[in-house]
């Protein structure tokens, strides 16, 4: 029988071995809980990309040991001397969190780029704000500019198809969404 010596610290799931632990960590948390060890009761914020965990944890150390000469810069706010442990690990996690928002981030403001400002604006604020309040904000992100992306590159097929039919781009649209709801994979593989 497996013993079951890591836990996850959001989701109290169990595994044998702290790999898979850390990996359930990177896929379910965004890399953000961390693996108790049951057995004796120790604590770990090991994962499977330790690479770039190392990268946070080498530049808070970095920053932390030595202050700032620019008063009022965000290394003050984020590494003061004075911060205590805990405020320190959860800025190194709000800090870990929107290096991995910015790729998404940026890809969403480019498919963007052709609207007005303002409503870019608050297209990006409602997206921003909904994934930082979900239980994965990087995946949430990553969602939302895989709609977006899914959205523009039907526009094009619709545009190609309806040169080539020479019909309506809406009409173009309305038919390949049909075409692919009526597809023997759309009805096998899609729930």
């Amino acid at each position: 029988m497996k013993e079951y010596l890591y836990g996850c610290s959001v989701c109290n799931k169990s595994f044998s071995r702290k790999w898979n632990a850390g990996r359930h960590s990177e896929r379910m948390h965004d890399d953000l809980s961390t693996i108790d060890n049951k057995k004796n009761k120790t604590v770990s914020s090991l994962q499977p990309k330790a690479k770039n965990d190392s990268f946070f944890k080498n530049r808070f150390k970095h920053f932390q040991s030595s202050p700032s000469t620019v008063k009022g810069d965000v290394f003050d706010e984020f590494f003061s001397k004075n911060m205590g442990l805990e405020s320190a690990s959860d800025d190194l996690k709000t800090i870990k969190v929107f290096a991995r928002l910015k790729k998404p981030f940026e890809d969403l403001e480019k498919l963007l780029s052709h609207f007005e400002e303002n409503f870019k604006a608050d297209v990006l604020t409602h997206i921003l704000t909904s994934s930082l309040n979900s239980l994965r904000p990087v995946k949430s992100m990553e969602e939302a500019v895989k709609v977006y992306q899914s959205e523009k590159v039907m526009e094009k097929m619709a545009y190609y198809f309806s040169k080539s039919r020479k019909v309506p781009t809406d009409a173009a649209t309305k038919t390949l969404k049909e075409l692919l709801k009526n597809s023997a994979y759309f009805k096998k593989n899609i729930t």
